[in-house]
């Protein structure tokens, strides 16, 4: 799984979810940390994980599924300063 770099750019990130491997995944997780003055929002196609760090999110019940090659999207509005937020970690399931 790959993530895309994340960078707040009017306060708003899209980040693309890409299955690199080649099987299916039935679900991913990413990892972001965010700087000192910055949080989030809103958030959309992804669910912040309750048993993890609040920068942990997890697919939504619809875009979990990803055939090798395909991607989803989601995205999340932040409080803050613009500036590259840093890479992101994303595993499948």
């Amino acid at each position: 799984m790959e993530a895309d770099r994340l960078v707040a750019g009017r306060n708003q990130a899209d980040i693309t979810d890409t299955n690199t491997g080649s099987r299916p995944v039935t679900g991913w997780s990413v990892h972001h940390a965010l700087p000192g003055g910055v949080t989030v929002a809103n958030r959309w196609n992804a669910v912040a994980d309750p048993s993890r760090p609040a920068a942990t999110v997890h697919n939504a019940s619809y875009n979990g599924s990803l055939a090798p090659g395909t991607s989803t999207t989601w995205g999340m509005t932040l409080d803050g300063d613009d500036r590259e937020l840093g890479t992101l970690l994303c595993t499948a399931s």
